[in-house]
């Protein structure tokens, strides 16, 4: 009985370690990936929002990877607010909710312009400029990431919903990273698509991305799942409320 008692108490600590252990690892994987967080949000209002119009929205998802032994994306989290400026402008501001629990604030703030609508075949095209911010709440330390986006969408069926796909482009101004090393990468484009099923007043997207291509993954600590072993894949899932 002894034994059997003595065994027990070490199975259960050893399943105590291994899951405080499993914890760690994956707080240390958001932490790498959070850092990149602007560059991998999914597309926002691709078809701009009415004028005077308010949306609130969610987001969650992010690069996929398989570090912990099975294939997930990262849980990364925002919510934001949108409005329609007139029939071609929409302006919106997020903030990085899982940042934000590791003592990072950032907000992604910027403006959707629409060049042209969709007619028969032929896409809506629009343009997104944003602004991601984050400042360390541990040291104080703030960055700016400008971001480009070139969008083309079609709609159909009554309800409008709308298949999409674009091109982002993350762009790092800074010449050393935060070690002072010398940053040897400037430009992190992303290549995307999804499709957005609408509602009366609610609209629900999925997409799928390609972030940063031109990047290797080989020597990552992150276990990226990708194509030749080039950037990450990303899943996201988003819901709004128009009102």
């Amino acid at each position: 009985m002894k034994l059997s008692f003595q065994w027990i108490k070490y199975h259960k600590k050893a399943h105590t370690l291994a899951y405080f252990y499993n914890m760690k690892r994956l707080f240390f994987l958001l932490g790498l990936v959070g850092m990149l967080a602007g560059a991998c949000a999914p597309s926002r209002y691709v078809r701009p929002l009415d004028k005077g119009q308010w949306a609130a929205q969610g987001h969650f998802g992010g690069p996929l990877f398989d570090n912990l032994g099975y294939t997930i994306p990262v849980p990364l989290t925002s919510a934001g607010v949108g409005y329609g400026l007139d029939e071609k402008i929409t302006v919106f501001a997020d903030l990085q909710l899982t940042e934000l629990a590791f003592g990072v604030v950032q907000v992604n703030a910027g403006g959707n312009y629409y060049f042209s609508q969709p007619e028969s075949y032929r896409p809506g095209i629009t343009s997104t400029l944003i602004l991601n911010a984050a400042v360390s709440t541990w040291d104080g330390r703030a960055k700016l990431w400008p971001q480009v986006d070139i969008n083309a969408h079609w709609s159909y069926g009554q309800k409008e919903n709308q298949i999409y796909l674009g091109l982002s482009n993350f762009f790092e101004p800074a010449s050393q990273r935060t070690q002072g090393e010398a940053q040897p990468t400037h430009w992190l484009p992303s290549i995307f698509a999804g499709h957005v099923f609408s509602g009366k007043s609610w609209d629900l997207s999925l997409e799928g991305k390609w972030i940063a291509p031109n990047q290797s993954n080989e020597w990552s600590v992150v276990n990226y799942v990708s194509a030749a072993q080039r950037g990450s894949f990303g899943f996201y899932l988003g819901i709004a409320k128009r009102f």
